[in-house]
């Protein structure tokens, strides 16, 4: 942080205070990609922690089916950031089995 001291109007003295300390929300701010914790003093363009998304396990929200893909998501084990994508993956056994099943009808 710089501070300045004016001493008459043709000397100017800038001092650079080197105690200064930022200071960081404990929130953690995020995105598709990054977390981060953002800048609470003066210095809002400073961040701290930035990173990216560290994931745990995907979880099955929906199996899919032959009619329709399903649903999966996992967390980000650092800030909570949740990805959800379609879950396609299927075993071939399933898939014969559903084709099979539709030529039955």
């Amino acid at each position: 942080m710089k501070d300045s001291c004016q001493l008459n109007d043709m000397q100017k003295i800038e001092v650079v205070n080197t105690n200064y300390t930022h200071t960081f929300s404990d929130v953690w701010s995020k995105n598709e990609t990054s977390h981060w914790h953002v800048a609470t003093c003066e210095h809002t363009d400073l961040v701290s922690g930035k990173a990216t998304h560290a994931y745990g396990e995907w979880t099955v929200l929906q199996e899919p089916t032959t009619e329709q893909e399903g649903l999966r998501e996992r967390q980000c084990t650092v800030c909570g950031y949740t990805q959800q994508e379609a879950n396609v993956s299927q075993s071939i056994e399933k898939l014969i089995k559903g084709l099979a099943k539709k030529r039955k009808i």
